[in-house]
């Protein structure tokens, strides 16, 4: 992966991320926003975005792939994927929740940065 590739993910997907978990697909359509249905209904509404805003396939691509796995911890392959399961923890757990979490999530030094930050009493 080139390195302007690898910037505009690490940029752009968080961003965009936020915005599929802002639709609430999976509420809608199920009542709930599990994980499950979360990955398996965000995946298409961002390939239909992306593909009308003209980007190229292989972003398209990686942001669904990431999309998909989100909540597979075992499928993170790159740090872009590894700064959105940190900023998703980040916005999701609960204070008591990110003790369990912070050992085994957050490796990078932003991620480990802001986690300090939000949740000063985690000891990492």
């Amino acid at each position: 992966m080139d390195a302007a590739l690898l910037f505009s993910l690490i940029t752009f997907i968080p961003q965009f991320f936020s915005l599929i978990h802002g639709i609430h697909v999976a509420e809608r359509k199920y009542g709930k926003s599990a994980s499950h249905y979360q990955e398996t209904e965000g995946p298409p509404v961002a390939h239909e975005i992306l593909t009308s805003l003209d980007f190229n396939p292989e972003t398209i691509d990686r942001v669904c792939f990431i999309i998909s796995k989100h909540h597979t911890f075992t499928a993170v392959d790159g740090i872009d994927f590894q700064l959105l399961v940190e900023a998703d923890f980040l916005v999701n757990s609960l204070d008591h929740q990110i003790t369990d979490f912070a050992k085994n999530i957050f490796k990078s030094e932003s991620g480990l940065m802001y986690l300090k930050l939000l949740f000063p009493h985690v000891e990492i």
